[in-house]
């Protein structure tokens, strides 16, 4: 079978240059160790709120790729902190083992741990050993894309969950990725080589008894083979039906990574929740001009501040 290589899961980690400083885009930033494990934080001495922000797919650390002299690309982290230290801390949990600023396409070992549960169990403990002593009123969990999709698991592991008072989920929806592939083969928004790839996706899938083959190897958007046998069911909506505090749902309605109905199926199903849902008209899978990243950004910042979280 010819397999299709594609950008499934689109790393929101590329913001454009006019958002950021190259040189120092996370001033005042500590760096905090946790067993194996590294963590980020912007720290509002003054604030006993908390915003914890972890990053989509990608094989960089959770900042971005750093080349010892500059920034060539940051993650979402970088758009929030600025507007939102003031009144809240601030911690990004590094993915895996990783180290700030480097590229890890090429480690064996990383791509051999970089699966939904290995994920998981790396926010857990980052999040329980910085709460540990801590007291915090309000938690808020942030999410794009990969971490999006995770991101009602990762709160189902935070020990001091009652402090969880919102989240954003951005592009993650809440169908699975086989759902979402079924839509996307036959949407009029999916470009006709990416339906091709998607049916290629769903093919090998069904061939293999629902399952690809447990390798590293680069499948579709470079992403192993584990990977997507490690998130291929999971169904972020059978979460949400357990969550009832405030949670804004962001998503573009030309996105053909995940499919805007993915979100739009827990609106429809789910109406009695205090979520609501920020849907962009022109954007794809991430804002791809300045004035999207600028209006993403900033109508998250108000949500956030108008529901007081």
């Amino acid at each position: 079978m010819k397999l299709f290589r594609l950008s499934f899961i689109l790393l929101l980690s590329f913001f454009s240059c006019a958002t950021y400083n190259h040189k120092d885009p996370y001033p005042n930033m500590e760096v905090l160790h946790y067993d194996n494990y590294t963590a980020y934080e912007f720290r509002d001495f003054a604030s006993d709120k908390l915003i914890v922000i972890f990053d989509g797919s990608s094989y960089s650390s959770s900042l971005g790729f750093f080349n010892g002299k500059k920034w060539s690309s940051v993650s979402i982290a970088s758009q929030f902190v600025p507007l939102l230290r003031d009144e809240y801390t601030i911690l990004v949990p590094e993915k895996l083992n990783r180290i700030v600023g480097k590229d890890h396409f090429d480690d064996m070992d990383d791509r051999s741990n970089y699966y939904s549960d290995k994920l998981i169990d790396c926010y857990k403990i980052i999040l329980n050993a910085y709460l540990d002593g801590k007291n915090y009123s309000s938690i808020i969990l942030i999410g794009i894309s990969e971490s999006a999709i995770l991101l009602p698991l990762i709160y189902e592991n935070i020990i001091k969950k009652e402090l969880v008072k919102g989240m954003v989920s951005i592009v993650g929806g809440g169908l699975s990725l086989y759902e979402n592939m079924e839509i996307l083969s036959t949407s009029q928004t999916t470009p006709n080589n990416w339906k091709n790839g998607y049916l290629d996706m769903i093919r090998l899938y069904q061939e293999n008894d629902l399952k690809y083959p447990d390798s590293i190897t680069d499948g579709f958007n470079e992403m192993s083979f584990r990977w997507y046998n490690s998130f291929m069911n999971i169904r972020p909506y059978e979460y949400y039906e357990k969550i009832n505090f405030p949670i804004l749902f962001v998503h573009g309605r030309k996105d053909y990574r995940i499919p805007i109905e993915s979100t739009e199926y827990i609106e429809n199903n789910l109406p009695e929740k205090p979520f609501n849902y920020l849907y962009y008209q022109n954007m794809e899978h991430s804002p791809n001009t300045y004035s999207q990243i600028l209006r993403l950004r900033e109508d998250i910042v108000k949500w956030i501040k108008d529901k007081k979280l």
